[in-house]
């Protein structure tokens, strides 16, 4: 028999779903006087619940989760009014049915989080409920003999404990059903939510793996300690398909927090557990997740015994993180990393035989894609057979190509549209009938119950105030002035539902910035003139958020709009901000101490954080002199994000402006999202372009009079060839072996022959280019130096390789060792440039950039180089996150590696030289500093005065990071008082977190 909810039914269910959204943003009930169920709540109650009973009773064959969901959604309405609106109801039991109904849909989190305020006290007399409750809670109630059993199978993995469980419930099932209808009831509700215990608890999926509970005690153990008892769906079907004990490469298709981190620590600890020998990479492709998961899954491995290492910042290698790399069970690093590490330190792969690949889709990313595939084509190349990947992506919709290309067959493909936490879609439109108030349309594509309005969500009279001077009635005209003001409005409506993320794709004045202003505008309207919404500082942790802002002004200036917004009770962020900035925002908004953030995508980077709505501000970016609207694959990002499982039951998507409808609900419906094709299809693509416009017949000298812009392009191309080949080659035979091999890119699978024909092309070229520029005998320095052959020939020509301070040891600080360096940027055109003519071009000379890099390294902050050098703050962020210590960084440390490939025999470069990139891309101008950054510690200020206390009160000359860990824990209250005369609270609280976490 199939479940189905009647026309009539729907339409309750919507009106239901309205009056929900009522309460979540705090409207004025009486918009909804005129709803059908207002009169009807016992019919409505009844109606639900009978086909409640019916579903938990088996009646029903053919069962739709969605159908299961709108009736829960149905029912929740009764946790909102309660009991006074008809006799016969409780309050307790319809929360218990309201999470039944979420659990049997798959939706366990959200369904633990429904009966969160529930006690064991509330069934006093009702034993199977209580042992209901239990179930749905993750908790175990010693006075209940069905929990005491459950906690006894959880502990040992032993079924025949639950089968006096299964015995007991069937006998009060048949005396209920000839006694007792409530008692009968009630039964009927506890075998159901048991059964689905029973297939669904972790022993079930676990032992299927590995038949073997000892096996897998203590993996067990530290989930059933946070209270996870089951695997989600999505989880569960890659368990089936083998994910766990294959040796098969592997790829996945679920979306955001669907389970694919917790499924990889399973995959990790069983790899480990059967290969202790071997090593693992989880490639994380941003910082901001790298970081993420140092924090959270590293900690869990580590609980199970392995040896966790996360690298991540700069593509700067050191032999302390080599050395590190060679203890280590798992490496959690990003590609870029990856990539300087194994240009210097190759063997560090030797042992590596599984290679998890996360945010897949961004192998053709501009900024990230092009180490992220050569890395995976490199390992590909050199393991051959003997290496397994598992790809994970929530947005690829050609992932059968990604998983043939890496290895995969048809049966190793995991696709899942399992999302453990809804969310709905709404815009906002002025009311036909009143022009008054303003509606939002939920899911108005869809048919009801889905779709439904919530009636007054703004209205024009909210923003209406007296002005105290002329004493007239003024209103502040947020429907039709500025698209800004519509967003803002919507943003801080909605503070009164939960966690809020007001999003636009950039930071300036058209974005971020510009919407920041609104916002504060608007909250001093709220203020000063009593108009009608929320203030984001109602809802903030003042004295956390005090301590933050203290933190900002510090190393930004009180004037900065960081500052200013955090004083109003909210914060933004996007990628120009520290990358311990963002660390601290997403800290705040992930344990509620902030509720609004106006950011741009990086908030979608990885990072799990708890929004339950996101008003999308716009759908489309300003570049080229012109607007583009975001891919759907982007939208489809960044809807993921909103709704975590366990923090919120669904999440909300505002769309105030209707123009971006279209494209937010192709990405939700997965319609025209477009594939994944690899970031050197994408540099074909574009040569392709560029011979076709100036219809060009390529040769090399053709090549090296073009623009800078094509020479990149073609830069990635040389980089291709050098990265792929091996050491040992015979450059006399290049040209055929580099054909050969970047056919192993994914870039060229994907290819059509035409771009294949210009590919192999390209390739033939530039291996001849290399074989008459690079000699057998040269060409591994080359390839150590990481470098693009056109840097390293330029570096070679023009570089002082014999000047006698590369083997002095140096100061970092050094003003000779810093104006040599700085010399060699005459040469490199990109920089060069850059600072005279592009994208910075107001600091105007090299000098005056090698003036503020100095500034930099001494431990200015961005506010004292903002003031001494007249720029603004967000210049300065410019200037330091990416010229100095992403662009210099990168050809400083070229040079560095190009000397040390070309030292003579007993010549050594010293470490305070190859580290040197290093302590410039972090702003540290001493080693001791490093050793405190490796320690663990991550507020560059803290360490900056961490590191002159410990000089100056302590004998630290010699000692590694573990004899300098003891110091500090042996002195820390003493340290701690000296310091936090100098420093921010919150690098106090840095400090002592940092050490307290080992």
């Amino acid at each position: 028999m199939k479940l189905e909810i009647s026309s009539k039914l729907s339409n309750w269910i919507a009106q239901s779903a309205s009056y929900q959204s009522y309460i979540d943003f705090s409207i004025e009930e009486d918009s909804i006087a005129g709803y059908t169920i207002v009169k009807k709540y016992p019919d409505f109650y009844v109606s639900l619940y009978h086909l409640a009973i019916d579903l938990f009773k088996g009646k029903y064959t053919e069962i739709n989760s969605k159908e299961i969901i709108a009736i829960a959604r149905g029912m929740e309405t009764f946790t909102i009014v309660g009991g006074n609106s008809f006799s016969g109801i409780n309050i307790y039991e319809v929360y218990l049915m309201t999470a039944s109904l979420r659990l049997l849909a798959g939706f366990s989190a959200t369904s633990s989080l429904i009966v969160k305020g529930l006690i064991f006290e509330n069934f006093i007399g009702k034993e199977q409920l209580q042992f209901v409750l239990s179930i749905l809670s993750r908790n175990i109630f010693p006075k209940n003999e069905f929990s005491k059993s459950i906690s006894r199978f959880l502990n040992s993995g032993e079924f025949s404990v639950l089968d006096q469980i299964t015995q007991d419930l069937e006998t009060k099932s048949e005396e209920g059903l000839s006694t007792n209808p409530q008692a009968y009831s009630e039964s009927i509700l506890a075998k159901s939510i048991f059964e689905y215990f029973k297939k669904n608890t972790l022993w079930s999926a676990l032992l299927t793996i590995e038949n073997n509970t000892k096996f897998w005690k203590k993996y067990v153990k530290e989930n059933i300690e946070k209270r996870i008892w089951y695997f989600f769906p999505s989880q569960l079907e890659a368990i089936e398909k083998g994910i766990v004990a294959s040796e098969k490469t592997f790829a996945m298709q679920m979306p955001t927090s669907a389970g694919k981190t917790a499924l990889c620590e399973l995959v990790i600890y069983y790899h480990a557990k059967k290969n202790p020998l071997s090593k693992i990479v989880f490639l994380a492709p941003f910082r901001s997740l790298a970081s993420e998961l140092r924090h959270s899954l590293a900690k869990k491995l580590q609980r199970y015994g392995l040896r966790v290492k996360t690298l991540y910042g700069g593509s700067v290698s050191t032999t302390t993180e080599k050395n590190s790399i060679d203890t280590s069970n798992l490496l959690i690093v990003t590609p870029e990393k990856m990539m300087a590490i194994e240009d210097i330190f190759p063997e560090v792969l030797n042992n590596v035989d599984l290679v998890i690949c996360d945010e897949g889709h961004l192998l053709d990313d501009k900024n990230r894609g092009f180490d992220y595939e050569l890395f995976l084509t490199r390992l590909k190349i050199l393991k051959k057979e003997n290496i397994r990947f598992i790809y994970l992506s929530a947005i690829v919709p050609n992932i059968e190509d990604v998983n043939n290309w890496l290895g995969g067959s048809s049966e190793t493909i995991v696709r899942s549209n399992f999302r453990p936490t809804l969310f709905d879609y709404a815009t906002v439109q002025l009311s036909e009938e009143d022009e008054e108030g303003f509606v939002l349309h939920f899911n108005p594509k869809d048919k009801r119950p889905k779709r439904y309005e919530l009636y007054n969500f703004l209205r024009k009279s909210d923003y209406q105030f007296i002005n105290p001077k002329t004493q007239r009635e003024n209103t502040y005209k947020f429907w039709d002035s500025s698209k800004k003001r519509l967003s803002a409005a919507c943003a801080l409506k909605s503070l009164s539902a939960g966690t809020v993320a007001l999003f636009a794709p950039t930071k300036f004045d058209n974005g971020v910035s510009g919407l920041c202003f609104e916002i504060i505008d608007q909250v001093r309207l709220i203020n000063d003139y009593g108009i009608k919404n929320n203030d984001p500082f109602d809802f903030i942790d003042k004295e956390y958020i005090t301590v933050v802002r203290e933190y900002a002004a510090h190393i930004f200036s009180e004037d900065y709009l960081l500052v200013q917004c955090l004083k109003m009770g909210f914060c933004f962020h996007h990628g120009s901000l520290p990358q311990f900035v963002r660390e601290i925002l997403e800290h705040c908004i992930r344990d509620e101490k902030i509720r609004l953030v106006v950011c741009t995508n990086t908030l979608a980077e990885g990072v799990n954080l708890p929004l339950k709505t996101m008003v999308i501000h716009t759908t489309k970016r300003q570049y080229d002199r012109s607007w583009h609207t975001l891919s759907n694959r982007e939208i489809k990002n960044l809807l993921g994000r909103v709704g975590r499982a366990g923090k919120e039951k669904n999440g909300v998507v505002i769309i105030p402006h209707q123009e971006d409808l279209e494209p937010i609900y192709q990405a939700s419906n997965d319609i025209s999202i477009h594939s994944v094709k690899g970031y050197l299809y994408k540099v074909i693509e574009s040569i392709t372009k560029t011979i076709s416009d100036r219809n060009l017949i390529l040769t090399n000298d053709i090549i090296e009079n073009q623009k800078e812009q094509f020479l990149k392009l073609i830069d990635s191309i040389d980089s291709a060839i050098l990265d792929l080949i091996g050491n040992d080659i015979d450059l006399s035979s290049l040209d055929e072996i580099a054909s050969r091999l970047v056919e192993n890119t994914f870039s060229y699978v994907q290819s059509n022959e035409r771009q294949r024909g210009i590919f192999k092309h390209l390739i033939q070229l530039r291996s001849e280019k290399i074989k008459s520029s690079v000699s057998n005998e040269s060409f591994p320095k080359i390839k150590k130096s990481g470098s693009s052959l056109r840097l390293y020939l330029s570096i070679l020509e023009n570089a002082d390789l014999d000047n006698e301070i590369w083997l002095k040891k140096i100061d970092p600080i050094n003003e000779e060792w810093i104006e040599f360096l700085f010399s060699h940027l005459e040469y490199i055109s990109s920089i060069k440039e850059t600072v005279e003519e592009g994208e910075f071009r107001y600091i105007e000379t090299l000098e005056r950039l090698k003036e503020i890099t100095c500034s930099w390294l001494k431990g200015m902050t961005y506010g004292e180089i903002s003031e001494t050098y007249n720029l603004s703050v967000d210049q300065c962020l410019d200037i330091v996150n990416n010229l100095i210590s992403y662009q210099l960084v990168n050809v400083f440390s070229t040079i560095i590696r190009v000397k040390e490939q070309n030292l003579q025999q007993d010549q050594i470069i010293d470490e305070t030289i190859s580290s040197w990139p290093l302590l410039l891309q972090l702003g540290f101008s001493r080693y001791l500093m490093l050793k405190l950054h490796s320690i663990g510690f991550a507020d560059r200020i803290g360490i900056i005065a961490l590191s002159n206390y410990l000089e100056s009160s302590f004998d630290i000359s010699g000692k590694d990071e573990g004899e300098i860990e003891t110091i500090l824990r042996e002195n820390l209250t003493t340290i701690l008082q000296e310091l936090e005369v100098i420093l921010p609270k919150l690098s106090i609280l840095e400090i002592e977190n940092s050490l307290s976490e080992k």
